[in-house]
């Protein structure tokens, strides 16, 4: 600012230095964008790449180099969702905080760790470790780590290495080791799955118990049954008829209907008559009294129309006079 006088024969001003608050924010900002990773604010890759260089030359007496990887980080990425990925390595970044106060932790890859540990034991880095995974099995997070210590700090490469190799042992040890448990735990889930579908069929044909009374897969080709629901009458036919359907439907229409239906039951013994019926998409259909004089219906119709079941018919056998109720809870 030039003084009130100021002129050629005048020429002093006064100059003014300010510290520039905005500026220097800035660089703050760029220098920790630099040397830090933007998910989890731990020191990044470049900063590691140079602190491995600068530390050979340290005062350190030693060095504990410890190498993570997090198992998993790719199936949670692609089943839950990025979001999920990136919580899971926020998590585990605070974990390595929480444990390894006084160590340099690093962010090397995308799922890589990196916690370099100057003049400690390495008795009392797997003790934090131990903590570590503890604390992050409690997550269900899981991570394969490698240590490696030395007290040469010009081959600081050479122990990052050996670390990182014994994390890759103990990743092939997780993955043999749980495999089998994966495989277990699947066929665990099929079983129960199987239980639960077959536990759910037998509510459903309890509650049908009531109307349908028989229900069968016949195959017109073998006169060879699967029974779906079997009363125990149809049963005693079945033990004596060496297997053949038309002998249990033969014997139950002459000893369980009524004379007056018998005839128009007769179709129902031709086989050539059904699969010409069930073939072009009809239902075969008949209605009629038992002895007991309840009134029954009986339904052929197709199991499948392709394949190795073309041959195969579903017999459904219901009582007209029965209603659909739910079995009483108790």
């Amino acid at each position: 600012m030039p003084c009130r006088n100021c002129c050629a024969q005048n020429p002093w001003a006064t100059v003014v230095v300010r510290e520039d608050a905005q500026a220097d924010h800035l660089s703050e900002e760029l220098d920790f964008s630099y040397s830090h990773d933007t998910l989890t604010g731990l020191l990044n890759r470049s900063l590691f790449e140079t602190d491995l260089r600068t530390l050979q030359a340290s005062e350190y007496d030693s060095m504990v180099c410890t190498y993570i990887d997090v198992v998993g980080l790719h199936e949670i990425n692609n089943h839950l969702g990025h979001r999920s990925g990136d919580a899971m390595l926020c998590f585990i970044a605070n974990a390595a905080r929480k444990f390894f106060v006084s160590s340099r932790i690093y962010r090397i890859g995308g799922d890589e760790f990196v916690i370099l540990t100057p003049n400690q034991p390495p008795y009392s880095v797997w003790v934090a470790l131990d903590k570590m995974r503890a604390f992050l099995r409690a997550k269900e997070y899981e991570i394969s780590v490698g240590i490696q210590s030395t007290n040469d700090l010009h081959r600081l490469d050479d122990a990052m290495n050996q670390a990182e190799a014994a994390m890759r042992q103990d990743k092939q040890a997780y993955y043999a080791r749980n495999g089998q448990e994966r495989q277990l735990r699947g066929l665990n889930e099929k079983l129960e799955q199987t239980l639960t579908e077959k536990r759910d069929a037998e509510h459903f044909l309890r509650v049908l118990a009531p109307k349908y009374k028989s229900v069968f897969v016949v195959d017109l080709k073998t006169d060879r049954m699967r029974g779906v629901i079997v009363p125990d009458y149809f049963q005693k036919i079945l033990d004596t008829s060496g297997g053949s359907f038309l002998a249990v439907l033969q014997q139950y229409r002459d000893t369980q209907v009524q004379p007056a239906y018998r005839e128009s039951l007769a179709d129902l013994l031709d086989y050539n008559y059904i699969r010409s019926k069930v073939l072009t998409g009809d239902i075969v259909e008949h209605t009629y009294k038992k002895t007991d004089d309840t009134t029954f219906r009986v339904k052929v119709t197709p199991y499948s129309r392709s394949g190795s079941h073309i041959d195969e018919t579903l017999w459904i056998f219901s009582d007209e006079g029965a209603s659909l109720t739910p079995p009483q809870t108790k």
